[in-house]
């Protein structure tokens, strides 16, 4: 079964990071998006909050979900 998650894709420069929303995951996209949508201004605050204390100079380029999978291969990076 294939779990998703909130994401978000910052930049800094040339430079790429993720960052998970971990508040939970979902069974499916549509309920992860659901939720997205009912939380949208709470989860967007507490990122921009997190971007704002580890790394002010990145840019918040999206906001979304995705399968949780997309992510196993990419390495953590110094963004977050």
């Amino acid at each position: 079964m294939e779990i998703f998650i909130i994401y978000a894709a910052l930049s800094l420069g040339n430079l790429t990071s993720f960052v998970e929303f971990k508040a939970t995951s979902f069974p499916t996209l549509e309920k992860c998006t659901m939720f997205y949508e009912q939380n949208k201004d709470v989860i967007e605050s507490s990122l921009v909050d997190h971007v704002n204390l580890k790394n002010p100079n990145a840019k918040i380029k999206f906001i979304g979900c995705s399968p949780k999978s997309t992510f196993g291969d990419i390495r953590k990076g110094d963004l977050t």
